[in-house]
């Protein structure tokens, strides 16, 4: 069972979190939670993943966990890797934060809790495309990746983010350094120039990067 919430208001969050607090009887069927363009301001959307936070039952299967809103601000990401922290998600295999925007400070503490959480072990996917990361998020993302945080991530979507070659030199760099699963790396729309483009074919060209038996989808080679 997926439950896919849209356009809640303040009075609806209210309510969607008493309902996420207490109800078990979903508990072993819900598989995911999908929250596209769900809240009118990041308050809500607090509100409501605090409650996810609360409790550690109804939430042991859920397997995909989506939210898709600009409006969704650091209080947010604060409930989020607070729920993250409780281990409310031990099973998640698929995280997708599309659309929001995550400063490099917030994305450092969120990848801190997925790495110290139980679900480390069971993300597959992770979803960071059109999230307003720019050089300093990369970089953030690159230590992440050389420290195999996540040892089980398969597929890691950062299209549409301005990196430029700068940041994405950050990613493969970590990826060189790493002994990540990773398979699937889309770098779409990235804000890379001519001269970004030529180093990180260079780098696949090198070999560098052939351990990995990486795709990287988004770009011509």
């Amino acid at each position: 069972m997926r439950f896919n919430f849209r356009e809640l208001d303040d009075e609806s969050c209210k309510e969607l979190a008493g309902v996420l607090e207490s109800e078990e009887v979903l508990a072993p069927k819900l598989a995911g939670l999908y929250f596209d363009r769900a809240f009118r301001n990041s308050r809500g959307a607090t509100l409501v993943f605090q409650s996810i936070g609360a409790n550690l039952t109804i939430f042991q299967n859920v397997l995909e966990l989506h939210t898709s809103d600009y409006c969704l601000k650091t209080d947010f990401f604060q409930a989020l890797s607070s729920t993250l922290n409780s281990n409310a998600l031990p099973c998640l295999e698929n995280l997708s934060l599309r659309r929001t925007r995550i400063p490099a400070d917030v994305l450092a503490t969120l990848l801190g809790c997925l790495a110290q959480s139980a679900c480390a072990h069971t993300l597959r996917c992770l979803i960071l495309s059109d999230c307003g990361i720019r050089v300093e998020g990369a970089k953030v993302l690159g230590l992440a990746i050389e420290r195999d945080s996540l040892p089980s991530l398969q597929k890691l979507d950062i299209s549409s983010n301005k990196l430029g070659k700068d940041g994405v030199t950050y990613v493969t760099q970590g990826l060189q350094a790493s002994l990540t699963k990773l398979t699937d790396l889309n770098l779409k729309d990235v804000d890379m120039d001519d001269a970004g483009h030529k180093c990180l074919t260079d780098t696949i060209q090198s070999g560098a990067l052939e351990k990995l038996g990486l795709g990287i989808s988004g770009m011509t080679f």
